[in-house]
């Protein structure tokens, strides 16, 4: 079975440490990058080889927030699958998922 490459992307270095203990512990998902802002991310993201399959991506962030995150990610690298993870739900924010395809 092929490896899932995974991105892991929150302010909160807590989470990000967690997240990344549990997926070391699977055979079938690698962690190959971290980082505690999008804008962070988006650098690290323009440096890496093999690029993630996956990034899991909190939505509330400090500075540049998880959609507008997305959407430069959605413009600039498509091929990488989002999953938007957050504390924070009001129901009026479905349709901005849907919107971006995460």
């Amino acid at each position: 079975m092929t490896k899932i490459n995974l991105a892991i992307v929150d302010d909160e270095g807590l989470i990000v440490e967690l997240l990344n203990n549990f997926f070391a512990k699977t055979n079938n998902i690698a962690v190959i990058l971290t980082a505690n802002s999008g804008e962070e991310f988006l650098e690290k993201l323009k440096k890496k080889d093999p690029l993630p399959d996956v990034v899991l991506l909190d939505l509330r962030m400090k500075q540049m927030n998880g959609i507008e995150t997305l959407n430069v990610l959605k413009q600039d690298f498509p091929s990488i699958k989002t999953i938007i993870m957050s504390s924070y739900y009001k129901k009026k924010s479905d349709g901005v998922y849907v919107k971006t395809g995460s």
